[in-house]
C-alpha cells in the first residue's frame, strides 16, 4: 500500500557523491597523514610520553574517522531527500512539522551558486538546520518557494517567519 504524501512545494536531494565531498576527504585525508608522520617522528627520536602519544592519535584518529565516513556514503551513493509540504518538512529519516518550525529562509552560496535553504526550530535556542540539496536551490526556486509557503502555509502557522 502506497502511502499518501501531500503536494510538495519543494522536493531536494543531497547526494554525497559529489566532488567537493571528495575533496573534503582528501584534505581529511592529508591531516590524517600529517599528524602520522609527526607522530612517528617523535616516537622514533623517543620524545614522546605516554599523553603525547595519546594525543597524537587523537589528532591522528579524528581526521581519519572522518575520511572513512565520508568515503562510505560516497561509495554507497548515499542521498538525503529534502522535502518541504502542507505537513512540514523532511530530511532524511527526520520530520519537522510547522508546529515546530519558527523561521524558513536561505543564504547564498558562491561555491557552487546558488541559495542554500535553511530552517529554525521554535524554541529558546534557535539555531539554524541546513536543507542541503545537490545542486543548490536556485534564485527562482527560493523566490517561488517563499510565495508559496506565505500564500499555503502561513495562514495556517502565522508564528512562522518566511525569508
Amino acid at each position: 500500500m502506497t502511502e499518501f504524501l501531500p503536494e510538495a512545494y519543494f522536493t531536494g536531494v543531497y547526494r554525497y557523491r559529489n566532488w567537493s565531498v571528495l575533496a573534503v576527504s582528501m584534505v581529511l585525508g592529508l591531516f590524517s597523514i600529517f599528524f602520522g608522520a609527526m607522530l612517528a617522528r617523535q616516537a622514533a627520536q623517543g620524545k614522546l610520553s605516554a599523553g603525547g602519544t595519546a594525543v597524537g592519535l587523537v589528532f591522528m584518529g579524528l581526521p581519519l574517522t572522518g575520511l572513512v565516513f565520508l568515503l562510505q556514503k560516497y561509495v554507497r551513493r548515499v542521498e538525503i531527500h529534502v522535502r518541504i509540504d502542507h505537513d512540514g518538512i523532511a530530511c532524511g529519516k527526520y520530520k519537522y512539522p510547522w508546529e515546530e518550525i519558527g523561521m524558513v529562509s536561505g543564504r547564498s552560496v558562491n561555491w557552487p551558486t546558488g541559495i542554500q535553504l535553511i530552517f529554525q526550530k521554535r524554541g529558546r535556542f534557535a539555531m539554524d538546520r541546513h536543507l542541503f540539496v545537490t545542486p543548490p536551490v536556485t534564485l527562482e526556486q527560493y523566490n517561488v518557494l517563499l510565495a508559496e509557503l506565505a500564500e499555503k502555509v502561513l495562514p495556517h502557522h502565522p508564528h512562522l517567519v518566511i525569508g
